[in-house]
């Protein structure tokens, strides 16, 4: 949990910095911090797929919406800023898109 806190506030410092140093030029910056995502890391890592199915179940136990994340959900997190008509007031910000487990741990 430590590690994971302080990446995730790094992540919001240099978000937050870029975004007030850029901001008078008209550049948005903001940042996407997701959680575990469905993917093929785990096996492409050498672990075996009942090893990883393992674990993608107890975490998605472990998480309010009882889920892990999965590419479409980061797609979505993510076109919110590449939109400037909806989030064109919007820098510096950190969307955390983890089903609410950094807030329940």
């Amino acid at each position: 949990m430590l590690d994971r806190s302080m990446t995730k506030s790094a992540l919001e410092g240099l978000t937050q910095g870029a975004a007030a140093e850029l901001g008078p030029k008209g550049v948005r910056v903001n940042s996407l911090a997701p959680g575990v995502v469905a993917t093929n890391i785990f096996t492409a890592a050498g672990m075996p797929a009942s090893a990883a199915e393992g674990f993608v179940a107890k975490f998605a136990a472990s998480n309010p919406l009882r889920r892990i994340g999965n590419l479409d959900d980061m797609a979505k997190a993510a076109s919110f800023f590449a939109d400037g008509t909806r989030s064109g007031y919007v820098t510096g910000a950190t969307l955390v898109a983890d089903g609410g487990f950094y807030v329940s741990s």
